[in-house]
């Protein structure tokens, strides 16, 4: 069995939008779990209005690939979009805070325990 999950891949002055979930010590890009009756939009509309309180003006599918989820730890498969928005990032449903990063910072930082390896 594998996990469905989809991101979002949002940079404004070459800073790369991360959050801090709830319930695990770790970094990701915004986003999560797909239901049963959703497609990658819907799912990803749902999770960053839940979750930062913004609205997806477009989505541009980046990258999938599979890997192990590090809270569930088992297999998932990460479907990635370039997303602009409307709306001002604040924490909602499930995040902790939320940071911008630049791709040099992102070499300092815990993104998944995976990674830390």
């Amino acid at each position: 069995m594998s996990r469905q999950r989809v991101s979002a891949i949002i940079i404004q002055d070459k800073k790369i939008l991360l959050v801090h979930e709830k319930d695990i010590d770790h970094r990701s890009t915004p986003g999560g779990g797909i239901d049963d009756d959703e497609t990658h939009e819907d799912t990803l509309r749902r999770e960053l209005a839940e979750g930062l309180d913004i609205t997806i003006e477009t989505m541009k599918p980046y990258l999938s690939y599979t890997g192990t989820n590090a809270f569930y730890q088992i297999p998932q498969i990460d479907h990635s979009y370039i997303v602009t928005y409307s709306g001002n990032p604040s924490t909602g449903s499930g995040v902790r805070n939320i940071a911008r990063f630049t791709k040099e910072e992102l070499t300092s930082i815990n993104i998944t325990k995976d990674q830390k390896k």
